[in-house]
């Protein structure tokens, strides 16, 4: 995250500016703690007690901005300003800090990296638990996991553990006493390693994820995450769409990923979003659910076809009895394909006013 108080990066093509972002910090102070610090103001010494008071109050409020700033996925920070003030009344007073800035999504055409260059004892000791922590559980079969070790791999940023987290989601009960969770929420818990890492990286790492697994229970799960943390790509859903390796079933996913709103769109988007419609068109046949008829005691009777894991449900239900995914093999809409694709036609028309 780059912080500045300039409302440019130099070196940097801003790509997205978002709206003006605050945040504060407070403390009560007691008067005459005040009183003293004022008479060793007035007498030309130093209040370590009120100093230090506002450098922890500082970095509280810088803290919860970045955190404002992460939430929006931004790399960025410009403009950013400090404000000290201190509130009295009825003999009671607080010290507040405010602080102020533009959140940016910036590209980056020089890195400097100055953790390469220094390393203060929290990060050597980030390290030596990151080492502890690989040590113990990269292995074929992971033992369980405790509930600090767990929290500090998803918090890690640390792409070293993505192994780990890809064997808990597949076995999320490897976690010890994960208390006040419901078993059918353990993976969005794990999944949120994700949302730590850099945003194009967790992109990358998810979609990839979504590819190479055919659990449809943790599927689902990526695709409600994806949805949650705003982590849709239309040029990663264009590429599966386009990919030979995939079967129907597979492509349903990209097509139900296209419907998500991208965390925010350029120019080039536009003609992504063109092409994926056109795509969308061309297959919108293969994409209807398959009707089949059966003979019964009574008489024929009318079934789908689920297109993901193939179960026969009776043609009066919305969603498969097996996998839960709609007559379109979709788990986050109820809508038609057809009603879906208008709205994502007028989503294009809309993109090319603004952009042309």
């Amino acid at each position: 995250m780059i912080i500045t108080t300039s409302n440019h990066l130099p070196d940097n093509k801003i790509l997205a500016y978002f709206d003006p972002i605050n945040a504060n910090a407070v403390v009560g102070m007691d008067l005459v703690a005040d009183f003293a610090s004022s008479i060793t103001d007035i007498f030309g010494g130093r209040s370590s007690n009120y100093e230090n008071r506002l450098d922890l109050l500082f970095e509280e409020a810088k803290n919860s901005l970045i955190e404002k700033c992460k939430r929006l996925k931004c790399n960025g920070l410009i403009g950013f300003s400090v404000d000290f003030n201190e509130i009295s009344a009825k003999g009671k007073g607080m010290l507040m800090v405010s602080v102020y800035g533009t959140p940016v999504i910036f590209e980056s055409k020089q890195e400097i990296d100055l953790q390469h260059k220094i390393l203060d004892y929290k990060s050597l000791n980030y390290k030596i638990k990151a080492k502890e922590i690989l040590n113990k559980y990269d292995s074929e079969i992971i033992p369980v996991i405790g509930n600090s070790d767990f929290e500090f791999i998803v918090q890690s940023k640390n792409l070293a553990f993505e192994s780990i987290i890809i064997k808990l989601l597949n076995n999320p009960r490897q976690i010890l006493n994960f208390q006040g969770v419901e078993k059918e929420l353990l993976p969005s818990q794990i999944l949120n390693y994700y949302y730590h890492l850099d945003k194009n990286i967790s992109i990358e790492r998810l979609y990839k994820l979504l590819e190479n697994t055919d659990n449809l229970v943790l599927v689902k799960q990526i695709l409600i995450f994806i949805d949650d943390v705003n982590l849709a790509s239309l040029s990663k859903n264009l590429e599966g769409l386009k990919s030979d390796q995939f079967k129907l079933s597979k492509k349903v996913n990209f097509y139900e990923l296209t419907f998500l709103d991208q965390h925010i769109y350029l120019p080039e988007d536009v003609n992504t979003m063109s092409e994926i419609i056109e795509n969308l068109k061309n297959s919108l046949e293969s994409i209807q659910p398959t009707i089949i008829e059966e003979n019964k005691l009574l008489g024929k009777i009318q079934k789908w076809v689920c297109i993901q894991c193939e179960t026969k449900n009776i043609i009066e239900d919305t969603f498969c009895s097996s996998c839960g995914r709609n007559k379109f093999g979709f788990v986050l809409y109820k809508k038609s394909v057809n009603k879906l694709l208008e709205e994502l036609e007028l989503k294009l028309l809309v993109l090319k006013e603004t952009f042309f």
